[in-house]
């Protein structure tokens, strides 16, 4: 009977190229890659724990350095490179024959803390890294924001958050011509710094966070405003309630303009909400390109739920309005479904589409840590975001 073997297959992405390599003797196909042998040169970790909290945890892998010689060797070009904070992911493979056809025990991605290059008397030459989980990358002090310098740094084009400050506190004209009173003028509440961003995590609810609002169309009788509701893309918004009535109360669908009725409206169109799903490619919202003016094609919010809601002006309805949301919040990754990572299934860590909803703390908690990926490929790592649970987390 042919005994299996345990074997690590390390990935670190530097910029432009990754460096991959295992702890056999020769160099081998795992999953579609090629992985250079550093045989005993390369000490793995003893284990990789999986925890349902978000406590970052170190993870150390040693390499004897007293034989490179050459700087094109996978060593070498490790000693060559700034790992310092580079995503890094270790799978342990349990095969017989090929790895491809063995059973992956764990597969974590982390961030590399640092590369301590030591010697002590009588000893080799060892080059250390350590490694923090991926929710370190999340729970740093400097917290990401709902402003256009954080949203450019994962899409450099998008001017989504550009208008929020702008417009915060500007007074615009709603309906301007004169029937029973003058012109009606509304406003945005003014606040001292931009929000931070959000995860919806399982069932959740929110009042949103001001983006924009316009006033347009004939005699300035459509009052438009943008609310950002979470740093994600979420499973549905199936809840909105204006001024404490239950006025959407089923799924609304991404990018589409619904009629939402409202008291005292005489059965008139008065009301419409375009719901945004966070999509890593969402467009523009075609009704503000047209209507405002300072609302473009390149006004997307990227990666972010939000929505459009427009009030028509009526006599017998308000004139100011408050909002909240609710729905369900984000699709993680589950390795239990992934063919590639020991599971059964087409999840991939990578791939967003593949994704669904979960309220299960321990496929949460995993997630979170290995970096929240908001495009296809893992191009773009998601903000700094702060978790928001939702009662059913809980439980």
């Amino acid at each position: 009977m042919t005994a299996k073997k345990s074997r690590w297959f390390v990935e670190v992405f530097l910029d432009g190229s990754t460096v991959r390599f295992w702890n056999g003797f020769e160099a081998i196909t795992f999953d579609g890659e090629t992985f250079d042998p550093l045989g005993d040169r390369f000490s793995p970790p003893d284990r990789v724990r999986l925890q349902s909290n978000l406590d970052s945890e170190t993870i150390k892998l040693a390499f004897d350095s007293s034989r490179q010689t050459d700087n094109s060797d996978t060593l070498g070009a490790l000693l060559d490179s700034n790992l310092r904070r580079r995503q890094i992911r270790l799978r342990n493979v349990y095969y017989t024959t090929s790895p491809d056809d063995g059973d992956v025990i764990s597969d974590t991605y982390g961030r590399i803390r640092s590369t301590p290059d030591t010697i002590s008397p009588g000893g080799e030459p060892q080059l250390d890294v350590e490694i923090e989980s991926g929710s370190l990358v999340y729970l740093e002090r400097r917290m990401q924001t709902r402003s256009p310098v954080n949203q450019k740094e994962a899409f450099p084009d998008d001017k989504g958050f550009d208008l929020a400050k702008v417009l915060e506190g500007q007074v615009l004209a709603w309906r301007t011509k004169t029937v029973k009173s003058g012109t009606v003028e509304v406003s945005a509440t003014e606040t001292d710094d931009y929000f931070a961003r959000k995860l919806a995590i399982g069932e959740f609810a929110t009042e949103g966070t001001f983006v924009a609002h316009f006033t347009g169309k004939q005699q300035k009788k459509n009052w438009f405003r943008v609310f950002a509701i979470a740093d994600c893309r979420i499973e549905e918004l199936n809840k909105v309630w204006i001024n404490g009535n239950l006025q959407v109360n089923g799924a609304l669908t991404h990018g589409v303009r619904t009629l939402v009725r409202l008291p005292n409206d005489k059965n008139e169109n008065r009301c419409w909400i375009t719901f945004y799903d966070g999509r890593h490619d969402q467009s523009a919202d075609s009704e503000l390109v047209t209507y405002a003016s300072e609302w473009t094609s390149s006004h997307r919010l990227r990666g972010v739920a939000y929505v459009v809601i427009e009030h028509q002006w009526d006599d017998d309805l308000p004139e100011a309005f408050d909002y909240k949301f609710a729905g369900k919040g984000a699709r993680f990754y589950d390795r239990r479904k992934d063919s590639t990572a020991g599971g059964t299934g087409s999840h991939r860590l990578d791939d967003p589409t593949t994704w669904e909803y979960s309220t299960n703390r321990m496929v949460v908690a995993d997630h979170y840590r290995q970096g929240i990926r908001i495009m296809p490929s893992g191009a773009v790592i998601a903000f700094e975001v702060r978790p928001v649970y939702s009662p059913l987390m809980s439980k």
